[in-house]
């Protein structure tokens, strides 16, 4: 009801270069980002039984609008095209902000809606968003001009209460990383899915989303007994299918493990997913080997080629005859050495391990075992003094994998008990 026609557009015709410039820079998805398809208008007044904007967003590299609907439920508008240079402090209009801009042809322009298919089909929880041109009219108000006549995607933005969302699991609330690390560091009846999260991660390396900071996780949280459970939701998937080509960022990856592109197989798993590194070591630090094999196994077996063909034929035509089956190849490619790619980052991880307590009283117990392998154990303390039978964390170390372990209590007066006999081969 909300489509009043459609527009053809070229979603980024200033990427098109000579053919040196893409020697040196790249070829990238220029031709993608040159090509002309059809995408259906979008009008606020009529779309989700009627939307406001509100306030302008956007991060260092893209500019959105979000946008509510009479029920103050809300949607965001986020743009396809991007600037990297918006991120170089005091570097506008330079010669380097100029390339970093020209870099986000790296990018493919209609990603995003190409993998919430694979998503929901992983059990993962995702946005859903589309492509939609919204054209200049009335109901952008005041942002009608810096807004209007471009390409966005639009999509629910994952915040607070989305318990009429099952792609969020029907949560009544979700929140950002920054406020879900106040929770977890203040009570740990406070905690994250490690199961769903590794699922999650292990998705995004089928996809090549090396972007995974914490800005780009949403957290659904539910309870459970006498517990807060939160379960990741992925957002902003701009970064998935990357391709880098040409001879300076072939040169920068040499240097820079983390810039890799997206290939028929991934090297070096651990730098890859540097920017991911922050929120996976706190929260993929109990899981065992069998478990992360076990998620990549089953995701394997979801991820079949009927379903990967059909979500990436979900680009337009004119996009599709491009790059779609080469986009299909590699990840079909990248589903079957998956199981690999787990071990890979499981034992990256394993060699040092961080253990967090919170600002509660807690017993760590800490148990040097015969065979170079050290259990550690934590447990909540009640207000009455007494030690909860049941450890809250649990795992037991190897010396072959690990070879640093971090524990802190944080905050609360906790109680650190060692005991084994020998010598501990991982430093503790």
């Amino acid at each position: 009801p909300f489509i009043k026609g459609s527009t053809v557009v070229i979603p980024g015709p200033e990427y098109k270069r000579s053919g040196w410039h893409n020697i040196f820079w790249g070829k990238h998805y220029r031709r993608e980002w040159n090509t002309a398809f059809r995408v259906e208008n979008f009008y606020l007044d009529t779309a989700a039984g009627g939307l406001t904007a509100f306030k302008e967003g956007g991060g260092r590299q893209s500019k959105s609008l979000r946008l509510k609907d009479k029920n103050g439920k809300e949607f965001v508008l986020r743009s396809v095209n991007k600037d990297f240079g918006r991120g170089l402090k005091d570097m506008d209009g330079t010669f380097i902000s100029r390339i970093a801009k020209d870099q986000v042809s790296i990018g493919h322009p209609y990603t995003a809606v190409t993998i919430t298919p694979m998503a929901k089909a992983a059990g993962i929880f995702h946005t859903t968003p589309r492509i939609v041109f919204v054209p200049v009219q009335a109901s952008l108000n005041e942002f009608s001009n810096e807004y209007g006549d471009q390409l966005y995607l639009f999509e629910q933005r994952p915040d607070e209460n989305q318990e009429d969302a099952e792609n969020f699991g029907k949560s009544k609330n979700v929140i950002g990383s920054e406020k879900l690390m106040e929770k977890i560091y203040k009570d740990k009846d406070n905690r994250v899915d490690q199961l769903a999260f590794v699922r999650a991660r292990l998705f995004d390396i089928f996809i090549g989303d090396w972007g995974r900071h914490p800005d780009n996780w949403r957290w659904a949280e539910f309870e459970e007994e006498d517990q807060t459970i939160y379960k990741p939701v992925p957002r902003d998937r701009d970064q998935a299918y990357t391709k880098i080509d040409g001879f300076y960022p072939n040169l920068a990856g040499s240097f820079l493990k983390q810039v890799q592109g997206f290939n028929a197989s991934l090297k070096s798993v651990g730098s890859w997913n540097f920017p991911g590194r922050p929120l996976d070591k706190k929260f993929l630090n109990e899981l065992s080997l069998d478990t992360w094999l076990a998620q990549a196994k089953d995701l394997q077996r979801i991820l079949t080629d009927n379903l990967i063909e059909s979500s990436i034929r979900l680009m337009p035509p004119e996009l599709f005859n491009i790059s779609g089956a080469a986009i299909i190849s590699k990840l079909k490619s990248r589903r079957d050495q998956l199981h690999k790619y787990a071990g890979d980052y499981y034992y990256y991880l394993a060699k040092t391990v961080t253990i967090l307590g919170s600002e509660k009283t807690e017993m760590i117990r800490v148990n040097v075992l015969p065979q170079k392998k050290v259990a550690v154990d934590v447990y909540k303390i009640n207000k009455e003094g007494k030690t909860i039978d049941t450890p809250y964390y649990s795992r037991n170390f190897n010396a072959v994998e690990t070879k640093q372990l971090y524990i802190y209590g944080l905050g609360g007066k906790d109680f650190i008990e060692v005991k084994g006999e020998g010598k501990t081969h991982i430093n503790i």
